[in-house]
């Protein structure tokens, strides 16, 4: 049995285009999505023996490893070879993935960040970090978050009432379709971030958060980013030539995220976030040729109501914190 241990990678490109062919990998550990936070980045392998078995990348701010607000997932991206393992196998090779990885962090950094990817389900180690220390500081919290997958290839050639997605939809979304159709409601592709942010602090605003210009700025750079990269297309639904609704969503090599999404707060139309969302997921599954999306995050009533409305697999992630 080859001994793990940590590596460092200072060609980013080298390790993106290993890592990103992975599962695990999601577009929140993009060099190019994570290129505008000012934070510190650390990408890496952990080998076995002399073979890459996993890849992991986080931010460090003060000598923490620090996850940074619109990044959902970092830490381990497990090697696509672990899943075709023998159980046994993958039970052992990806407890002392993860038994290195955290040995790594709690040696070199102060406090630790991570939010797993779905497809992990092993954390004892970090369950078991510091076991019989009497201090609860030494140990890791765990919480757990959920998401939902949504297989949206039937709607690549089929006519979208005609889909086993559309068919699976809540009855309320149906009618907010069909209602939108008819009201000829029309989507685009363009970039308007103005419009957008202008959105997305009126929407936060009225749910009582205050979003600072930092966090806009950031916003505004990461779409702005990804775009230009052709890794997400921005959204914008319109009724009478008005904006209703605007939403970003993202690739990468295993499958699109909704990312980022407000309406108009002056237009009350019962339709206009539902056919927003349709329309993308239509362009997604038609042009893109993606068969999964990742809603990124069912955690609020409100919105986790509204995405599983959608359909798709109900999947549970770890937010793990220490320090």
């Amino acid at each position: 049995m080859g001994k793990f241990r940590v590596v460092l990678e200072s060609n980013i490109k080298n390790w993106y285009e290993e890592s990103s062919k992975n599962k695990c990998f999601t577009i929140f550990s993009d060099p190019d999505f994570l290129s505008n936070f000012t934070e510190e980045k650390i990408y890496g392998y952990i080998l076995k023996g002399n073979e890459k078995i996993a890849y992991f990348s986080f931010t460090l701010k003060n000598n923490k490893c620090y996850r940074p607000v619109f990044v959902i997932h970092n830490g381990v991206i497990l090697s696509n070879r672990i899943f075709f393992q023998k159980q046994v196998k993958r039970n052992l090779d990806e407890y002392e993935i993860h038994n290195t990885f955290v040995d790594y962090l709690e040696t070199n950094f102060k406090s630790i960040d991570l939010a797993l990817h779905p497809f992990i389900k092993d954390i004892r180690p970090y369950l078991w970090l510091n076991y019989h220390s009497p201090n609860e500081r030494d140990k890791c919290k765990i919480y757990i978050r959920y998401t939902s997958y949504l297989n949206i290839s039937d709607l690549q050639n089929k006519n979208e009432f005609e889909s086993k997605v559309f068919h699976n939809l809540l009855e309320l979304r149906k009618r907010n379709i069909k209602e939108a159709r008819k009201s000829k409601v029309k989507t685009k592709t363009e970039l308007k971030l103005e419009t957008f942010l202008n959105f997305y602090k009126n929407m936060m605003k009225n749910q009582g958060i205050t979003v600072s210009d930092g966090e806009l700025t950031l916003l505004e750079n990461i779409i702005k980013t990804l775009v230009e990269k052709g890794k997400a297309k921005m959204f914008i639904s319109y009724y009478k030539e008005i904006p209703i609704y605007i939403t970003i969503w993202g690739w990468d090599r295993n499958r699109a995220y909704y990312l980022y999404g407000a309406g108009n707060q002056d237009i009350k139309l019962r339709f206009k976030g539902t056919i927003n969302f349709w329309d993308a997921i239509l362009y997604l599954a038609k042009v893109k040729k993606i068969k999964i999306i990742d809603w990124e995050g069912v955690n609020s009533p409100k919105r986790g109501f509204f995405k599983i409305s959608f359909g798709g697999n109900l999947l549970n992630y770890y937010w793990i914190k220490k320090g």
